[in-house]
């Protein structure tokens, strides 16, 4: 009889971009993917190793709309970020920093989702590799002005995932439109898009629940109209996995309580430093 014996516990899982390890109190092992262990081109999947990334694509393909998830991650990702006026016309300058094209140095004004919007139709198209989503409904009345009017969230669009390495960028090519009912913004008749851009992280098991991930970077845009695709990106500090979300959005700028807006999304990359 030799007595008690401690057997060793092996946590090696033969997958070289893992980190394996072992908790010492449960014994339980962990294996990590780590993406910087795998070449340019490739991410760490736990079970196969390095594999290719994968296109981003689009996985809501249909209107999100009027619904409490869709409204807090609205208002979670445009609450303390500066609205930037994208508008033709400069009417809006005096309420937004230079930095960002405005006028006023202290001007930091956010939005956020009324509880009395209520949009009246919604759809969403995909042509090649151009996403459009649109929308036109209600909202209460409300003083018009650049920045005190109530906003409107009619849809929500949300890419696939994606990784990134420390540095990375990813861009793409956005545009956007006032009330699609309208023809061509005209100033003081119609009311314009407001649109929020937000950049998510989560582990690949959240993605079906976005208001588990982390917000880590969102733009919150109001204006007429965009007359061309503009380029926009977000550059990460930290490697993971990563996806995108687009708000279609209006706010009641004339106060005649009609609100809309289109937007159109395309054309993404990833790119190394």
């Amino acid at each position: 009889f030799t007595g008690c014996v401690n057997e060793a516990i092996t946590c090696e899982d033969n997958i070289a971009c893992t980190v394996d390890t072992c908790d010492p109190v449960t014994g339980v092992c962990s294996h990590i993917p780590d993406n910087s262990k795998c070449p340019s081109g490739k991410v760490c999947d736990e079970t196969t190793g390095c594999t290719e990334i994968a296109t981003i694509g689009w996985r809501t393909t249909t209107t999100i709309i009027n619904t409490p998830a869709i409204a807090n991650m609205y208002n979670a990702a445009t609450t303390g970020v500066c609205l930037d006026f994208l508008e033709v016309s400069p009417e809006c300058d005096s309420f937004e920093k230079p930095a960002t094209g405005g006028t006023n140095p202290a001007a930091c004004y956010s939005t956020s989702h009324h509880p009395t919007c209520n949009p009246g139709f919604s759809t969403v198209s995909l042509n090649g590799d151009t996403q459009t989503a649109q929308f036109q409904g209600l909202v209460a009345g409300s003083s018009a002005n650049c920045v005190t009017a109530n906003s409107c969230v009619g849809a929500y669009l949300e890419t696939t995932y994606f990784s990134l390495q420390a540095g990375d960028t990813v861009s793409f090519q956005f545009k956007a439109d006032c009330d699609p009912t309208s023809t061509g913004c005209p100033s003081g008749t119609t009311d314009w898009f407001e649109s929020a851009i937000v950049l998510y992280e989560g582990l690949v098991s959240q993605l079906p629940s976005p208001n588990a991930n982390l917000i880590r970077e969102s733009f919150v845009y109001r204006g007429d109209k965009l007359n061309s695709f503009d380029t926009y990106s977000f550059t990460v500090s930290d490697p993971g996995f990563y996806y995108l979300g687009f708000f279609a959005a209006s706010y009641d700028r004339t106060g005649g309580q009609v609100v809309g807006s289109t937007i159109e999304v395309k054309n993404f990359q990833i790119s190394a430093p």
